[in-house]
């Protein structure tokens, strides 16, 4: 009885120290810019398509902007706590049924070694619509590894056309 406790405890310490052997050597945004979700994929991963690579974003409710990453380390295909560091410009964007506006935000979930992970940020909504520049850092166990930053603008004003003036000072 004594070996099994003996052997569970071992177990156990083994599996801990397992688990935080996970080492990323490399951070790499190898796509940027627009994207749109796509009905009917099956997985999280394929269910986001790049439609415009830019660091220009015309900022419109609907839009996504956001880049996929690898993360390059040991061992395969582990699960890695991530934070993505978003900055926004100022005076910084409303939370929905917030009533003052912040400039830092953080999302924290787990991305796999050595395979595709996305990050998108929708314009949901008019206090999205910040120009500016926007910041997206990834870091890993409290060090930056990658960032990635939009241009953010305003969509134009509709082309509007004077209208032609006569010479009798009527316009025409």
């Amino acid at each position: 009885m004594i070996r099994l406790i003996v052997a569970v405890i071992a177990l156990i310490i083994m599996s801990i120290g397992f688990a935080h052997a996970q080492t990323v050597q490399k951070v790499e945004i190898y796509e940027f810019g627009i994207y749109t979700a796509s009905p009917g994929r099956k997985t999280v991963a394929d269910s986001i398509d790049l439609v415009e690579a830019t660091q220009t974003i015309v900022a419109r409710i609907g839009v996504q902007v956001g880049f996929r990453y690898k993360m390059s380390g040991k061992p395969e295909s582990a699960s890695v706590p991530v934070k993505i560091v978003m900055k926004f410009p100022p005076p910084g964007i409303f939370a929905a049924k917030g009533t003052v506006p912040f400039v830092l935000d953080e999302y924290a979930w787990f991305g796999t070694l050595d395979d595709g992970n996305f990050f998108t940020w929708p314009f949901d909504g008019r206090a999205d619509l910040v120009p500016g520049i926007w910041t997206f850092e990834i870091w890993i166990k409290g060090k930056k590894q990658a960032e990635q930053k939009f241009n953010v603008i305003l969509p134009p004003i509709a082309n509007r056309q004077s209208p032609t003036l006569l010479p009798s000072g009527k316009v025409g």
